[in-house]
């Protein structure tokens, strides 16, 4: 069964709330600009490449818990890492669960990214004053109980 599409409403406002950052020092990967790329163009099919960033995020944050503000090419760590902050948590989160929701999806790939946003939603806690965290986490919660009913 395929999990429910998340509404236009909550996409627009994960984006409207994205707090401002920089970009694009020669030789870096953001990862918040990757995944804004991904949310703005949702509900578009994924290419090849946004599956491989989908699946980086999933190793990243459930081999070392954490996502890093940027990368060096090939998605090594930088000399000096920097935590993606928080405030990008909702971000993440939208293209972890929105993105596999597509019809025909497949859902091993859903059930990863499905797993890492709840690990990404068990280190974001309380939310720290984000309220479409809560949001977010009902949406997750929705898709886990889709996803594995037989």
């Amino acid at each position: 069964m395929i999990a429910p599409t998340p509404s236009s409403a909550l996409v627009t406002k994960v984006l409207r709330e994205l707090p401002p950052f920089e970009t694009e020092q020669e030789g870096q990967i953001y990862t918040a600009l990757i995944a804004e790329r991904l949310l703005r163009a949702w509900p578009q099919n994924l290419s090849k490449d946004d599956l491989e960033f989908l699946n980086i995020l999933c190793r990243k944050i459930e081999v070392t818990k954490k996502l890093l503000l940027s990368y060096e090419l090939q998605w090594k760590q930088p000399k000096i890492p920097v935590a993606l902050p928080p405030s990008f948590f909702p971000l993440i989160l939208s293209v972890l669960l929105f993105l596999p929701a597509f019809p025909g999806g497949d859902k091993g790939q859903a059930l990863k990214q499905l797993s890492a946003a709840f690990t990404l939603i068990d280190r974001a806690g309380d939310g720290g004053g984000v309220s479409v965290l809560d949001e977010l986490r009902r949406y997750a919660e929705e898709r886990l109980t889709l996803l594995t009913k037989d």
